[in-house]
């Protein structure tokens, strides 16, 4: 997928970018509202991230999913993160998520912690059904 240079992405683009579903996003932004400020567009009210926003998702996703920390402890790395809004940083900094991830993958550690997270997000899924 291309990622073009916008003012403005849609949930839908930014799943692609992060390569994440659209409802990990958004408990993304419900557990770290702090962080994000959305624009929205005219009278639909859809949210537009911008690319800082786009930039926290990366970091909050770097914490998460390749870190493995927890909400809390992620919150306290967020606060000294400040995204510097480039477009060609956020492009850099995919690139890098894609090659931590796959070298995470290769770390039995790694895949210990996140062999967690599933268990995790398969029990939250019992819970709510």
């Amino acid at each position: 997928m291309e990622i073009k240079n916008k003012l403005y992405y849609t949930i839908s683009e930014v799943a692609e970018i992060l390569e994440e579903n659209q409802s990990t996003i958004r408990f993304w932004e419900k557990s770290y509202p702090k962080f994000f400020k959305f624009k929205r567009k005219n009278n639909n009210q859809q949210k537009r991230y911008t690319v800082a926003d786009i930039q926290i998702l990366q970091r909050i996703k770097e914490l998460v999913r390749i870190s493995g920390l927890g909400i809390k402890e992620a919150e306290h790395q967020l606060i000294d993160f400040i995204p510097n809004q480039s477009f060609e940083t956020m492009l850099e900094t995919k690139k890098g998520l894609i090659v931590d991830m796959q070298i995470s993958e290769n770390n039995s550690f790694s895949e210990a912690l996140v062999l967690i997270s599933k268990i995790r997000l398969s029990l939250k899924k019992l819970r709510t059904e």
